[in-house]
């Protein structure tokens, strides 16, 4: 369970959307504003809105909740974290000034979207206190307390380089070992089943020649974009842009707040190109 005091203990409202897709199909991205969870622990429902400027019009958010849910998850080492920058005036907050609203002093930075780390926890705060609804147990179990589940199949979040496969993975919470998860029908020698079609394996870290995050990027209709899963046929992207006016032009849906996403035949994309962010190999 995460540490709400540590300072490396990060935490975001999300929409009412991404919980439900949390706990009932097991959704596991993770990106957007977030601030120390020791910054804003102890507000109310509608403390927690002021305090993040929620109550924009348009807001999936009511004026008056009986709850917010909060996403409180411990710093990844390849997480890529920033400070907002100012940007054109948008329907919902952006804080151009790297800080929250309200009386307490609380830092605020953007995530780019990956994957959430082992340890994730899923919070429900009220006006009685907070209920823990669902811990990330990693790629291969996915949301412990959670209804659904979705296998790692998306270009987000981290990769490992073991032996002669390439597979998603994450770091144990020790930091010591990395999870290794194969989907398919058969998983290698020495991989366990834990779900149907869902293997796993856990080796030293010291084992893993390469553990890492791969970026795919590529332009749509000329706007930037993040691939996130791919086929020859279709591939969703993330628009790296937050104009909505650009997202209704390419037939975007607002998949968090102010992120838009796209489904676009793969043969349209243009400019298709990856990085490579690479945790220092374990000594």
């Amino acid at each position: 369970m995460t540490d709400t005091e540590s300072p490396q203990v990060l935490e975001r409202v999300v929409p009412p959307w991404i919980s439900a897709g949390i706990l009932q199909q097991g959704y596991y991205h993770l990106g957007g504003a977030v601030a120390r969870a020791v910054d804003v622990a102890g507000l109310l429902p509608g403390e927690l809105l002021d305090t993040w400027a929620l109550h924009y019009d348009g807001s999936p958010f009511v004026d008056h909740p009986d709850h917010v849910d909060v996403l409180r998850f411990p710093v990844h080492p390849l997480m890529q974290l920033t400070t907002p920058a100012p940007t054109a005036d948008r329907p919902w907050p952006t804080y151009p000034m790297g800080f929250l609203f309200g009386e307490t002093v609380a830092p605020v930075w953007n995530l780019e979207r990956t994957r959430v780390p082992v340890g994730a926890e899923l919070w429900r705060c009220t006006a009685d206190g907070e209920a823990l609804l669902a811990t990330f147990a990693g790629p291969a179990m996915g949301w412990q307390g959670a209804s659904g589940y979705f296998p790692p199949i998306h270009f987000v979040g981290a990769r490992a380089k073991w032996r002669d496969l390439d597979v998603p993975a994450e770091l144990s919470r020790d930091r010591n070992s990395v999870e290794l998860t194969v989907v398919g029908s058969s998983g290698p020698d020495g991989f366990e089943q834990v779900r149907p079609d869902v293997w796993r394996r856990e080796v030293p870290r010291s084992e893993v020649e390469q553990f890492f995050e791969l970026v795919l990027a590529c332009t749509y209709r000329d706007l930037p974009c993040r691939i996130l899963q791919h086929t020859a046929q279709q591939s969703r992207l993330l628009l790296l842009t937050d104009d909505s006016d650009d997202a209704r032009r390419v037939g975007a849906e607002e998949a968090d707040i102010g992120v838009f996403e796209v489904t676009a035949p793969t043969a349209d994309l243009a400019d298709v190109g990856g990085t490579t962010r690479e945790m220092a190999a374990a000594s």
